[in-house]
């Protein structure tokens, strides 16, 4: 098995001369799980790479590429190598950080378990935060079979907007061939859902083998049952984890999400709600805010009965989501900017009485 397998191709991943490639499998407290050209390996970050990182978005994640300086069984992570593409969100906690969650990513599999209704906010969400990334979202209703046949019909229309949803059953294999057949070897993909949505039994089956089986390249896939009081999982995953299916598709599951915080994601909000972007770019006023001003498309096309209000109410709160957290990152700047300069000011003001 060579990187090739892992999705390398020199032609875009560029690494520096005298230096090995390798791609991130799992980050741990001190160090990250790798696969090189010649199989997994343990790599520890060099000091300078800590040293030059101004936020989490420079450290390595699941996915990334990065050059290592290796000597027999010992590496150290001297790069993070330019990423395709990215999964981030707002950091929990923080009103003006991100985090990333994965890179390099070619499509994200967003699961939404119909143990539950079917959490239509929620998927936007997430569509927005791959689109966002430069990664494809697909939405996948899993445990589909909980579901009459006339719920099963409602609740793929109400995905519609987000594209064609796959279905995967959850007692037997109904639907997990066709997602198994539709990922390609050498893609990388992820699962995305919140807990107890069926992402450890979906990853099982695609790695052909029952759910109480475990350890495949050091991951923990053992799953365990859904609390019957609101449906949720117990949280079964808890890192990230890139595998190599037998398919040879790369997959990386994640921990059930809580929080899925709003970035300066307005390019992924425009890709999810496409029809109502195209819509505002017609409206009279340029500085239209689509709710109910004199000319606006967006609210003809409401009227008409074109358009769903609950969905352009849907695409209001996230733009306002955006905008605040885009705000929030402003502020930070203009305060470390602020902190810095008095900072400077106290040196000086040091050196001149010496």
């Amino acid at each position: 098995m060579t990187l090739t397998d892992y999705g390398f191709d020199s032609a875009t991943v560029q690494v520096p001369e005298g230096l090995e490639a390798a791609r991130v499998t799992a980050v741990n407290r001190t160090n990250c799980e790798v696969i090189t050209e010649t199989g997994p390996l343990l790599a520890e970050l060099t000091g300078r790479l800590r040293f030059v990182a101004e936020s989490g978005m420079d450290f390595p994640a699941v996915g990334d590429w990065v050059a290592l300086n290796r000597a027999d069984d010992f590496a150290l992570i001297t790069e993070v190598l330019p990423r395709a593409s990215v999964l981030r969100r707002r950091r929990p906690s923080s009103e003006s950080e991100f985090q990333l969650l994965a890179a390099n990513v070619d499509v994200a599999l967003i699961l939404h378990g119909c143990n539950l209704p079917v959490n239509v906010r929620r998927l936007e969400r997430f569509a927005a935060m791959a689109a966002d990334g430069g990664v494809q979202p697909q939405v996948v209703l899993s445990k589909i079979d909980l579901f009459s046949r006339d719920e099963a019909v409602q609740a793929v229309a109400q995905v519609a907007h987000l594209g064609d949803a796959l279905t995967v059953s959850a007692l037997t294999e109904g639907g997990a061939d066709d997602l198994m057949r539709g990922l390609e070897p050498g893609r990388t993909y992820v699962m995305l859902g919140p807990s107890g949505a069926g992402k450890t039994t979906l990853l099982n089956r695609l790695m052909g083998r029952a759910d109480d089986d475990a350890t495949e390249t050091g991951a923990d896939f053992a799953t365990r049952e859904v609390r019957a009081g609101d449906g949720k999982g117990r949280h079964t995953t808890t890192r990230r984890h890139l595998v190599r299916l037998p398919s040879g598709a790369l997959l990386i599951d994640t921990p059930g999400v809580r929080e899925l915080g709003m970035t300066d994601m307005h390019q992924g909000i425009d890709d999810v709600f496409g029809a109502i972007s195209d819509l505002a770019d017609e409206c009279r006023f340029r500085d239209c805010s689509h709710q109910g001003e004199a000319g606006c498309a967006v609210g003809s096309a409401v009227e008409r009965g074109e358009l769903d209000q609950s969905l352009v109410d849907a695409w209001h709160k996230l733009e306002r989501e955006a905008a605040h957290f885009e705000r929030s990152i402003a502020e930070r700047r203009q305060l470390d900017k602020a902190t810095g300069k008095l900072y400077k000011s106290i040196m000086q003001g040091k050196k001149d009485r010496r």
